[in-house]
């Protein structure tokens, strides 16, 4: 049997992915910030490089445009990035 089918599927889920970020840094570069939670900006940055070491030990990968994409797209996310406070409110 085939695994063409879960091939494309791999090659298509990866390129969605990868551009997930792309908005974001479009955002970013056209105005020169962006609001984005640091906790938030720093998971996905460090989890993004942690999974891409990790597939490049691994071998090739659909998986390795999508990481390298998005680190690139967030790179430029976090030149512009300002940080967001939570809007909760102390009625205390």
């Amino acid at each position: 049997m085939s695994n063409l089918p879960i091939e494309i599927m791999g090659w298509l889920g990866s390129m969605m992915l990868a551009i997930c970020a792309l908005p974001l840094a479009v955002e970013a570069l056209k105005n020169k910030r962006i609001a984005l939670n640091r906790a938030f900006f720093h998971l996905w940055l460090w989890g993004e490089v942690l999974v891409c070491i990790y597939i490049v030990c691994q071998g090739p990968s659909p998986l390795l445009i999508n990481y390298t994409v998005n680190i690139l797209c967030l790179l430029i996310v976090g030149r512009y990035r300002e940080n967001v406070q939570s809007s909760r409110s102390d009625d205390s």
